[in-house]
């Protein structure tokens, strides 16, 4: 059985709600929380998020974030360090690297090559030590994402 909008709402209120406390209403913190949840509950039309999202998981997510913002367990933990980095790749891509895709594209480009050419070290070329920082940041976030999926796995939660 699907979840109704009042459903989707009440948890999206929920999660804020928790998340507010969790980043004691910090600006900085509290607006990365806020970026990161908005996008997740606006997708449309709404029943997709229904279809996605499991009754079971959206409580087991929601207690989670409770526990987070009761006390300063692993679950605080779990949860600001995931903000932190967040927040840096949000610094990363919208400030240091402000043609983003233009690097990204490249940087792919470059290693595609290298690795069907049989390379294991990357031939940057020009303008290589900007280009091969971009590749490791979205490398290490690809990583993170994983992380991120493994542990909503096993803790049957949505974070």
């Amino acid at each position: 059985m699907s979840l109704t909008l009042a459903e989707i709402r009440s948890a999206y209120k929920q999660l804020y709600k928790n998340g507010s406390r969790i980043t004691q209403y910090h600006r900085s913190s509290h607006s990365v929380f806020r970026q990161c949840l908005r996008p997740r509950f606006t997708i449309h039309p709404p029943t997709e998020t229904a279809d996605i999202v499991t009754r079971k998981t959206l409580n087991n997510t929601i207690d989670f974030f409770q526990r987070a913002a009761s006390y300063r367990g692993i679950e605080w933990q779990i949860i600001t360090n995931l903000l932190h980095i967040e927040y840096d790749r949000l610094q990363h891509f919208n400030v240091r690297m402000a043609n983003k895709s233009a690097l990204t594209a490249r940087a792919q480009e470059r290693a595609e090559q290298s690795i069907k050419n049989g390379n294991p070290e990357i031939d940057w070329g020009k303008g290589g030590n900007k280009l091969a920082e971009h590749y490791r940041v979205i490398q290490s976030y690809a990583a993170l994402e994983e992380l991120r999926r493994e542990l909503n796995r096993s803790l049957d939660t949505c974070i």
